[in-house]
């Protein structure tokens, strides 16, 4: 089974792996023959930051951990939720520490300073003279480019960052990483190109993996020719003001100019998808990385996770690189708006997402309405799983918190605040008849009198029927997402021709 590399730069890199879990959960169900080659990938997700505790890298950490522990395991899940498999660089690539660990390992503990790291003190005068021009200012210490701590990034200076970053080829994970790649891998960048992290670290990256030579990182032809993507995000947020703070909104337009001029010439990149907004009128707090650095989810990051399986789609059949580079932009189904939905989808993207994330949505709904109970109800989909403890297991848990993580990410989506806000799915429906018709975009879809069936009766009804045939190969988990998948599924495909959809069974 070939690898998928998926390397999050940064704060806005971390946000894209995020809305990727999502969906990465739902399209698991595809039955769509135009996608089985997503059932031959597994899927490693890799966070670069060197700040450790900013708060949107924890999010989706914790986010990452949860999908391991409910995914499938140890049987082929393909066809199912969460069926397609995530794991970490650590488990992959064979290094030490936790195999729940999805950071790359950067530490800046023995070099503090950007001073530090280029060694300031012991540096000739012309290059200290040239070090001044390039990273001192006038403020104080503390907030002095040269001095400045990095354990908290690179403050939005990419200029910073491509002196750290371009040290990355000393990390043993890195080599470890290169040492693990095989020619049908994928690679995929995701970096915004206003920041500091990812403005700087993936175009390093990227030219490192072509160029570095074998005496320096391992498998140099493999990496030449490998199929590498990027995810290049625009400006799409701007920040409350601070007149005393390092990262100036005002320069994001500068930088994202000065990187596509970069990347017109950049050799290193097989494709390039940009995503990003024409207006910056999404506005969050300042921040300058920590805890306080946990933006809400935004529908940029939501297509740039979708660029990276059209990535794949269009490289399936090309597993190595021609030399040629590729650049891509995202078009939406309909007219620039402040608020999209399921049909504004593009068809070509929609062909994997719509019917699959809808019913996974029936399945999240499922899960909030009923867990809680404890499935104290004795049928037989109850019974067959022996629920009565089952319910309250420890797959259980995570599988309840995953949900609950995935409706507040779907509320920041639909926030008013957001420009344009992403609102697939009426959030206040709560019975079945309403989540029915609570599928936005669909304007004309409505049940009649006769056919407001309960959406979780029939969900209910269809796994009952299922728990009468439990195959013995499988674990009690890997049956609850089976016949989850299939349930939600069903319920969809009764009223598809109201949407209209295609709902593939088999």
């Amino acid at each position: 089974m070939a690898n998928c590399y998926i390397f999050g730069f940064g704060g806005s890199g971390a946000r894209v792996i995020e809305s990727f879990v999502f969906l990465l959960g739902s399209a698991s169900a595809t039955r769509n023959p135009d996608y089985a080659f997503l059932a031959g990938y597994t899927f490693v997700p890799i966070l670069v930051d060197l700040d450790q505790t900013n708060g949107n890298k924890t999010k989706t950490t914790d986010l990452l951990r949860l999908y391991q522990k409910i995914g499938w395991k140890g049987a082929d899940g393909k066809g199912n939720f969460f069926g397609l498999p995530i794991k970490s660089i650590n488990e992959v690539c064979s290094l030490s520490g936790p195999l729940d660990n999805f950071d790359l390992g950067i530490r800046m503990d023995n070099q503090g300073s950007l001073a530090e790291v280029i060694d300031y003190e012991n540096s000739d005068v012309d290059d200290r003279a040239l070090s001044d021009l390039l990273f001192k200012t006038n403020r104080s210490k503390e907030k002095d480019l040269l001095n400045m701590s990095l354990s908290k990034g690179f403050k939005g200076g990419p200029h910073v960052g491509s002196v750290v970053m371009s040290k990355l080829s000393d990390e043993e994970s890195v080599r470890n990483f290169c040492n693990k790649l095989n020619a049908d891998d994928r690679i995929v960048l995701i970096a915004s190109a206003f920041g500091g992290t990812g403005a700087a670290g993936a175009p390093l990256f990227a030219r490192m993996l072509r160029d570095a030579p074998e005496s320096v990182l391992p498998k140099q032809n493999v990496r030449k020719n490998v199929q590498i993507s990027l995810v290049s995000v625009l400006p799409y947020f701007s920040l409350t003001d601070d007149k005393e703070g390092m990262v100036k909104p005002n320069s994001f337009m500068i930088k994202t100019k000065a990187a596509l001029t970069f990347y017109t010439n950049h050799k290193d990149f097989s494709h390039i998808y940009y995503v990003g907004t024409k207006g910056l009128t999404t506005q969050y707090p300042y921040s300058e990385g920590g805890s306080t650095q946990e933006n809400q989810s935004h529908l940029v990051e939501l297509i740039g996770a979708m660029s990276i399986f059209e990535f794949l789609k269009i490289t399936k059949d090309n597993a190595t690189w021609d030399g040629r580079l590729q650049g891509w932009d995202y078009g939406l189904n309909q007219d620039l708006s402040t608020v999209f939905n399921l049909p504004s989808l593009d068809p070509a993207t929609s062909g994997l997402f719509l019917d699959n994330w809808i019913a996974f949505h029936f399945a999240g709904k499922y899960c909030k309405a009923n867990l809680p109970k404890g499935f104290s109800s004795q049928n037989g989909f109850v019974d067959g799983l022996k629920l009565g403890n089952f319910g309250v297991s420890a797959f259980f848990i995570s599988y309840n918190d995953f949900w609950t993580r995935y409706f507040v990410w779907l509320d920041e989506l639909s926030n008013k605040g957001q420009d344009p806000s992403f609102v697939p799915f009426s959030m206040n429906a709560v019975k079945g008849k309403d989540i029915y018709e609570g599928i936005n975009g669909f304007n004309s879809f409505k049940l009649g009198f006769f056919d407001a069936d309960n959406l979780f009766g029939i969900i209910e009804t269809s796994l009952n029927e299922q728990a009468k045939n439990i195959s013995k190969a499988m674990t009690n988990e890997q049956l609850f997402l089976q016949f989850m998948t299939l349930a939600t599924k069903k319920a969809l495909k009764k009223y598809e021709n109201k949407y209209p959809l295609k709902v593939l069974l088999d």
